[in-house]
């Protein structure tokens, strides 16, 4: 996931990160508008290991949706937003993240 930050335009203002860890439970690591660096966006998620268990994407979407990308925690109404998951498992119920996606 560090390389992938690295290739963001933070630094710049231009771009905003917000980054997450889920499976049973969904913890916000960082608000789009915490980090202004690529470097200290890294350092926060260089924190955080994968610990494994249940993937629940379909919960990890709607917190999304409601807790962070949010304008109160930096979401910009005028910019396209993108998600991008890294997913260490199967999801427990396929219907569920389908029909969180449409």
């Amino acid at each position: 996931m560090s390389q992938l930050v690295a290739r963001l335009d933070i630094d710049s203002g231009k771009t905003r990160a917000a980054a997450a860890v889920f499976a049973r439970r969904f913890r916000i690591i960082s608000e789009l508008d915490q980090h202004t660096s690529v470097d200290s966006l890294q350092t926060e998620i260089a924190k955080y290991n994968y610990r494994g268990g249940r993937t629940d994407i379909d919960n990890a979407l709607e917190e999304i949706r409601t807790d962070v990308l949010l304008e109160s925690a930096g979401d910009r109404p005028d910019v396209p937003n993108v998600v991008v998951m890294f997913i260490g498992g199967s999801d427990n119920d396929i219907l569920d993240v389908q029909a969180s996606v449409r």
